[in-house]
């Protein structure tokens, strides 16, 4: 799929406007952050960034940071692909200082803040539908979350792939939105990045930390997702069936090591390497989710799924219980 982003350039200042707070951030951990200099605060930078286009600001004073002009497009990858509520940055200018550094930032949007906070407030209550069982569930391991929300936003969202031929075929745009956290959560359609930026919103939501995961090359992004501390890789765009069949997900491309995913790639004919190889951890590269292509369902407190190899449905939290066999299959 096509990854979209705004553009950046170097343009005169516009006035700023209120800000909102922010939320929790994670050990330093963004996407195109290793292309910073090692001495800025990313952190600090995520929350100035965050909070300024959260609250539809104009421009923000970044000259602390002492980031060369020459970076300026890797701010823009920070933003795009690390602040999933971002979806209604139109385009990025900066102006430098003396030194060559960027001074401030200036934004321009596609909607008033009104317009921002009222298609945001719609992102929220869908992540508080597919997250509220999940906080503080404490019978579930970080990977049984990040598996049910996996699942969660395949069944809800099917791949644009009408868009993606129309693009093919007849070079028409695909929607904006098929790009961002509203495509995925509210339209119930999008591309790839919007599988990806969806999965980072609604983990961060748990506490487990995603981050973007990007192949120039294959014109394609998923996720690195960290369990206890230790990164794997999350594909839940190849994991969501295309035409979409209700109901039918796959978990061929959940946390798995970086040898795993390309070899599996390679099999599907779609291999390439200009991306994070990174992790390396093999435990779950065989796990017992990539014997069931339905969905994980988490009811009553009880984690329960479909053995499509035994035909059988299974409660997780009882011991791997059967509850019944299954007399036909996808």
């Amino acid at each position: 799929c096509m990854a979209m982003t705004a553009t950046v350039s170097a343009v005169a200042p516009a006035l700023a406007i209120p800000v909102k707070a922010d939320d929790e951030v994670f050990n330093n951990r963004y996407f195109a952050s290793d292309r910073l200099p090692d001495e800025v605060d990313k952190n600090s930078l995520y929350r100035d960034l965050r909070s300024a286009l959260m609250g539809c600001n104009r421009t923000v004073d970044i000259s602390s940071y002492g980031i060369p002009s020459v970076s300026a497009h890797d701010i823009l990858e920070f933003i795009s692909y690390s602040i999933p509520e971002s979806f209604h940055l139109d385009s990025i200018s900066y102006d430098a200082s003396p030194d060559g550094n960027i001074a401030r930032l200036y934004f321009s949007y596609i909607c008033s803040l009104d317009e921002y906070e009222s298609k945001l407030a719609e992102c929220e209550a869908a992540a508080d539908r597919l997250t509220a069982d999940l906080v503080g569930a404490n019978e579930l391991s970080d990977a049984e979350k990040a598996l049910i929300i996996h699942d969660r936003i395949a069944t809800i969202c099917e791949y644009d792939y009408a868009g993606y031929l129309d693009y093919i075929q007849h070079d028409t745009p695909l929607a904006r939105d098929d790009y961002n956290i509203c495509g995925a959560l509210i339209n119930g359609r999008a591309v790839c990045e919007g599988y990806a930026l969806a999965n980072i919103y609604l983990l961060s939501r748990l506490g487990i930390q995603s981050v973007f995961c990007l192949s120039s090359q294959m014109r394609h992004g998923w996720n690195n997702v960290w369990i206890d501390d230790v990164p794997y890789h999350v594909d839940i765009t190849w994991d969501d069936t295309v035409w979409d069949v209700d109901g039918k997900v796959e978990h061929q491309y959940f946390l798995l090591s970086s040898a795993e995913l390309e070899s599996r790639r390679t099999e599907n004919g779609v291999s390439e390497v200009d991306y994070d190889t990174t992790p390396a951890d093999e435990r779950y590269d065989d796990y017992y989710w990539q014997d069931s292509n339905t969905a994980f369902q988490y009811v009553g407190g009880k984690l329960y799924y479909f053995d499509n190899d035994d035909n059988n449905l299974v409660c997780v939290t009882d011991g791997f219980k059967v509850i019944d066999d299954i007399d036909s299959r996808w």
